[in-house]
């Protein structure tokens, strides 16, 4: 794709896989909620979202939840098996050194929360590539809205049109173009179809370097 000064990169499904773990993560939390089952489908929709505010969607009928009790459950849980489950998409490690090299300036803008968005970019070596660490603490709003995009335009002093948001999820697509800057479609990731409103359309990792 053209050549920018700025990548922006969500993480689930566009760095790292976490698919897998995700719809265990959400089977044994919907189980605990109250043997809840939802179409594997519908869990990978909706990724890229805050997880309470998914949480929310699957149990809107069911009242009286306690969603921070839940939230931790599932994230002691996530904890606990993630090692199993979670990986560099190929070719990912190699592109970063390459923008690095580049000195192109990143950043990963995430709906994870700041706990396991560390915990799985340090240990999957991939911390030191990125300026900044974008989670949902950071922003009132999140994704889809692009109130995430604009805080890590203004926190690395980035000009909007030397920028572009990498992202695997309708939401990610949504949030860069709101905030006025060009969007890439990772075709990689649990997604499925692009965005009409993609700037471009990533088949594979190394897609993301300047032609």
């Amino acid at each position: 794709m053209k050549e920018y000064n700025y990548y922006l990169f969500d993480l689930d499904g566009t760095l790292i896989s976490t698919i897998d773990m995700i719809l265990e993560c959400f089977r044994h939390s919907l189980q605990y909620a109250g043997n809840i089952k939802i179409d594997p489908e519908e869990i990978k929709s909706h990724v890229g979202l805050p997880l309470q505010k998914q949480f929310e969607i699957y149990l809107k009928d069911k009242p009286g939840i306690d969603y921070q009790k839940l939230k931790e459950y599932h994230m002691n849980y996530q904890l606990k098996i993630w090692q199993d489950h979670v990986y560099l998409y190929p070719g990912i490690r190699q592109t970063l050194e390459k923008l690095q090299q580049l000195n192109k300036t990143m950043a990963v803008v995430t709906s994870r929360k700041i706990k396991t968005t560390t915990i799985y970019t340090e240990k999957l070596g991939i911390r030191s590539f990125f300026k900044l660490l974008v989670t949902p603490e950071n922003t009132e709003k999140h994704k889809p809205n692009p109130e995430p995009v604009l805080y890590t335009l203004s926190r690395l002093k980035a000009d909007p049109g030397q920028s572009v948001f990498i992202g695997d999820s309708n939401f990610d697509i949504k949030c860069g173009t709101g905030a006025g800057i060009d969007t890439a479609f990772a075709a990689w990731g649990a997604s499925g179809k692009a965005p009409e409103q993609a700037t471009c359309i990533l088949n594979k990792s190394t897609d993301i370097l300047p032609d």
